[in-house]
């Protein structure tokens, strides 16, 4: 008898157990580091991804952008037929500091609910200003039910490259970030693929090493356009003019920008950029390879 009491006392303890975690989950993606803990919801497939395809990466170019997709998601309560989802959404850098924070991504969107089966949400992030390359940071992306008390929350770590199709030489001149991007569609470019008549910009963040005096500086800025043939499509010469500049504008940003018209031009175009301080000397030079359609 007493060996039967003992053996029913552990099933009804394995049973208690099971019931308890029953809408409970969590697991860890070794490929990507997604580590995920659901109470009430549930996800079948997560998975990062850019606008064509997967990715099984966690490193991003400055300028990238990328998808975290939670696809057929159960557990909702349904009013109507409708589930009513919230998404927060905070990247903290590596200090812990709140980089980006979105209280609720779908706060202007859950007003008559998604009716999507099965259902489908994801976030997008953009890794570039207040992100900053070189640095590695932390995505947390939390799910709830606003009709329930499901939830699903999501963590994993990245870091930030420079665009490696952008070659820099310091020469006494350094810069924090350097990138491309359009005024006219206002977007960071990344697979250096621009359109005819777009205004696209070359941007030097945290510029240093110029020499200073009475808070002003005096550099100059030249930026000529060469294509695959070697034609020179534009000199643009002395960009910044002759005055002195002041300096803690230098140290946020220095930009140019310049269009490419539909032509007799030979893609790749070859964008070469040197700035140099007047005063000492010092440069720094840029350069990258562009393709206009």
């Amino acid at each position: 008898m007493k060996n039967r009491t003992v053996v029913v006392g552990l099933l009804l303890i394995g049973v208690l157990i099971a019931s308890c975690s029953f809408n409970k989950s969590a697991s860890v993606d070794f490929m990507t580091g997604i580590s995920t803990k659901g109470d009430g919801l549930s996800v079948d497939d997560i998975y990062l991804s850019d606008d064509k395809k997967r990715l099984e990466t966690t490193e991003f170019e400055y300028g990238q952008k990328f998808y975290l997709n939670f696809n057929d998601i159960i557990g909702f309560k349904k009013e109507n037929g409708a589930v009513f989802p919230g998404m927060e959404f905070i990247v903290l850098n590596k200090e812990n500091d709140t980089v980006m924070y979105n209280k609720d991504l779908y706060s202007g969107q859950t007003s008559s609910g998604f009716k999507l089966s099965p259902i489908a949400l994801n976030s997008n992030l953009i890794v570039a200003n207040p992100i900053k390359s070189n640095q590695e940071y932390s995505l947390i992306c939390k799910i709830w039910d606003k009709k329930g008390e499901g939830t699903f929350k999501t963590e994993m770590d990245f870091n930030v490259i420079p665009n490696p199709e952008i070659t820099i030489e310091n020469k006494g001149l350094s810069a924090n970030e350097v990138y491309l991007s359009s005024i006219t569609n206002n977007r960071v470019i990344t697979n250096e693929i621009i359109t005819f008549d777009e205004k696209v910009q070359i941007v030097i963040e945290g510029l240093n090493g110029f020499t200073e005096k009475n808070g002003q500086t005096e550099l100059d800025l030249s930026m000529p356009l060469v294509d695959a043939n070697g034609n020179v499509l534009s000199e643009n010469t002395n960009l910044l003019g002759d005055s002195s500049i002041n300096a803690n504008m230098v140290r946020q940003a220095v930009s140019s920008y310049f269009t490419l018209t539909e032509g007799r031009l030979k893609n790749p175009v070859t964008c070469y950029v040197e700035i140099t301080d007047k005063i000492s000397g010092s440069k720094m030079s840029i350069n990258t390879e562009l393709t206009a359609e």
